[in-house]
């Protein structure tokens, strides 16, 4: 141990930043059915698996973009969506996380380890009721985090059109519509029963239970 700092002097630090800059968009992005828009706890669809769907979660010096981004010089410091989310939050982290920074002459790389739970979702890291403690055990914070991934990892893929009955629009601008974000489960409140009548409830419950990952807009 070399140095501890509380929680309590980030608060006190400030720093602007100018406006941010795309220096370059890959891949491509598929768009959502908005049939699911009216699925509900009393119209439920069952989620379908995708076997064959290849999810990467690649670390900082991993990246091969990131990695001809340094060597250009495009910038000096270099880190993922969700390490960079991962430090944003860290006053209200309670499960422990730890980032690896490499430093390559004037340039810093923030990298995670092989196997991290920066990969996993946090499924009600605020409770205040803890958890199982057995990494085994079904309802502990390990094995709900790899439910709520791979169930999200699924559900990506599942609420696509696939149809192949798409617009196609030669673009200026990159556009997408900004869809609607769902409420979790809450423990305390039966979601199934209330996310039709009562959403403020629900939505309450996971401010209350899920408050880091609320804040990294995972919900």
């Amino acid at each position: 141990m070399l140095d501890q700092i509380p929680f309590s002097t980030f608060t006190k630090l400030s720093y602007t930043v100018p406006e941010p800059e795309d220096l370059l968009i890959c891949g491509s992005l598929e768009s959502y059915d908005k049939v699911y828009d009216r699925t509900t706890p009393k119209n439920e669809r069952r989620l379908e698996r995708f076997k064959n769907k290849n999810f990467f979660k690649v670390t900082t010096t991993d990246d091969p973009v990131i990695r001809r981004l340094a060597n250009e010089d495009k910038a000096t410091v270099f880190a993922t969506d969700s390490i960079f989310s991962t430090l944003m939050r860290a006053p209200r982290s309670v499960y422990s996380w730890d980032i690896v920074i490499q430093r390559v002459g004037n340039k810093l790389f923030f990298d995670k380890r092989d196997g991290s739970q920066l990969d996993l979702l946090s499924v009600n890291e605020t409770l205040q009721e803890p958890l199982p403690e057995a990494k085994d055990d079904i309802n502990s914070a390990h094995s709900l985090s790899v439910e709520a991934a791979y169930i999200n990892q699924n559900f990506s893929q599942h609420v696509l059109q696939r149809d192949g009955k798409r617009l196609h629009l030669r673009s200026q601008i990159h556009l997408q519509p900004k869809e609607k974000k769902l409420p979790l489960l809450g423990t305390g409140v039966d979601w199934r029963r209330k996310l039709d009548t009562q959403k403020g409830a629900v939505l309450a419950t996971e401010l209350k239970n899920n408050a880091n990952k609320m804040l990294n807009g995972q919900l």
